[in-house]
């Protein structure tokens, strides 16, 4: 399949001081715009966490989206939603506590969003073209191969930011494995809301992460990140 280039345009505002009028002794803020222009090889299949097939839509995604681990500009491991964890004696029960952080909506991002997420990705009705990335949970193939139901997944919430993760097996790399695409959280009553359109365009999905994508649909070539100013934690 062949792909044609296309632009996609990343805008950050930034205030600079500077003087109105000498005269007056008065300081003005002036907005400048910073543009910063890429190419890429085609356009994301989907901005779903669960369904996409593309390398592409995988950095789009991790673009607007964080989970609990996510990567700084040196690619090392650093907490994102995750504030900190406790776990059991042979590593295999992680409990990990949430910093309140906030959806592109306004609305809180939480437990339950990552507890929706495994199972969404897990459910053999979804079909999520990344099923298989749940398998390092207790009882994750089991789930996605339909021989378990989705409440025996070892994911759950203990209140609205407490996520406790039960793994298959210990994993010495397991943060290092969170900051997949495939483990951002996703907000259930919004897939519900948007049903087959979610992650189809830019007001079909929503962003917990630096930047937030405008314009996008499957069909248009030129679209816009822009800073996410929802993200910021609360504690």
């Amino acid at each position: 399949m062949s792909h044609r280039m296309k632009w996609v345009t990343v805008t950050l505002l930034f205030t600079s001081l500077g003087l109105l009028l000498a005269a007056c002794g008065q300081k003005a803020t002036t907005t400048k715009q910073k543009v910063f222009k890429t190419t890429i090889n085609a356009n994301p299949d989907t901005l779903d966490p669960a369904q996409y097939t593309l390398s592409v839509s995988a950095e789009v995604i991790n673009a607007e989206q964080q989970g609990l681990y996510t990567r700084d500009a040196k690619n090392k491991v650093v907490a994102g939603v995750a504030k900190s964890y406790t776990t059991n004696a042979d590593k295999t029960v992680y409990t990990f506590t949430l910093k309140h952080t906030k959806w592109s909506n306004g609305k809180p991002v939480t437990a339950a969003d990552f507890v929706y997420a495994f199972k969404r990705l897990a459910d053999p009705k979804v079909g999520a073209s990344q099923a298989a990335r749940v398998d390092f949970l207790k009882n994750g193939q089991a789930v996605r191969s339909g021989k378990k139901p989705l409440s025996s997944l070892g994911a759950k919430a203990w209140g609205t930011y407490k996520l406790q993760l039960t793994l298959s097996e210990p994993l010495t790399y397991l943060k290092d494995l969170l900051t997949g695409t495939p483990y951002v959280p996703v907000n259930e009553a919004f897939v519900k809301k948007t049903g087959k359109k979610f992650g189809t365009s830019s007001a079909d999905v929503l962003a917990n992460g630096p930047f937030t994508v405008k314009g996008f649909s499957l069909k248009n070539d030129n679209w816009t990140y822009q800073k996410n100013t929802r993200v910021l934690q609360s504690s």
